[in-house]
């Protein structure tokens, strides 16, 4: 074959060769510059919806926020209403009844005549205190019927006006009192006892027409049983009594709070001096529970230590 011919195939191959290079490198530029296009493109959607979903977050954090302060609004707001009405009937606020102790001890004793019907004497003023213009003069003393002196109660006077006070306990004390002294008789192994109706300071006006249920119902009345028993029991023998006597007592009061005291004579000591035991039941509460016979001896173990 003649030279020249076999060096034009070559030239061709090669000029051919160079011509689909350069096709394919300008379609590789193509293909580089529309994948750069989509990216961006990509880019800048995926920043619009950042973008929104920032918005769309900000806009339910100022709503969330704008109801939290409303009702935080409407929660001080109403606390403040009632702080106020509640200084208006036990503080200061408004028109002043008395200005200094004698005032008010005078005030105190015509208010209980108001309330009871008959007058009452002043025992001793136990405290006269001043807490300043929001709340005032708080004047806090013992009182009696002038007829039955022995019959004290504590009263107190508020500058705004309100007086309660416990002495309606002494209505309701015997009828309230009784079963309690009943049961204790009962039990041989007390060397001694005490019962007693604790009052509790109310505005309210109860006389001899009130139920003794519904005095017992007020929140701060407590049946007060103190107890003695005998010395040099082990801690077994005190827990089986208190365990007995608990048990009645659940049956007896019902229907009011018993605090119960528990004790034993040391020999520097009088009644109810060495105590052993003393909890609060309240029985008008579903819920109450009476300690178990291993808690009974713990807790009176480390009382005879």
């Amino acid at each position: 074959m003649d030279k020249r011919v076999i060096l034009s195939g070559l030239a061709a191959i090669l000029l051919l060769c160079g011509c689909s290079g350069a096709a394919l490198s300008e379609k590789a530029k193509d293909l580089a510059g529309e994948t750069a296009g989509k990216a961006q493109e990509f880019s800048e959607k995926a920043k619009d919806l950042a973008d929104e979903a920032a918005s769309k977050a900000q806009e339910v954090a100022i709503d969330i926020t704008r109801d939290s302060l409303n009702k935080a609004q409407e929660v001080v707001g109403g606390a403040i209403v009632g702080g106020l009405d509640a200084l208006k009937e036990h503080g200061a606020l408004g028109e002043h009844t008395f200005e200094n102790e004698q005032q008010a001890q005078t005030y105190l004793l015509a208010e209980l005549e108001k309330k009871y019907g008959f007058p009452f004497i002043l025992v001793q003023s136990k405290s006269y205190t001043q807490y300043g213009p929001l709340y005032g003069d708080v004047l806090v003393a013992q009182v009696a019927p002038a007829s039955a002196p022995e019959q004290t109660a504590w009263a107190r006077a508020t500058q705004s006006g309100t007086v309660d006070d416990e002495w309606a306990a002494w209505i309701f004390k015997e009828a309230a009192e009784q079963p309690f002294y009943e049961l204790c008789a009962q039990k041989d192994y007390l060397k001694n006892y005490k019962v007693r109706l604790n009052g509790a300071n109310t505005i309210l006006t109860w006389t001899q027409e009130d139920s003794l249920k519904d005095y017992l119902s007020q929140h701060d009345v407590e049946i007060r049983v103190d107890l003695e028993l005998v010395q040099e029991l082990t801690a077994e023998e005190y827990a089986d009594q208190i365990k007995d006597f608990l048990k009645d007592l659940e049956q007896t009061g019902r229907s009011v709070r018993a605090a119960v005291l528990l004790c034993v004579e040391s020999e520097n000591h009088g009644m109810f001096e060495g105590v052993l035991f003393f909890r609060s039941f309240d029985f008008r509460d579903k819920d109450y529970t009476l300690p178990d016979y291993k808690q009974l001896v713990e807790e009176i173990e480390e009382h005879l230590i």
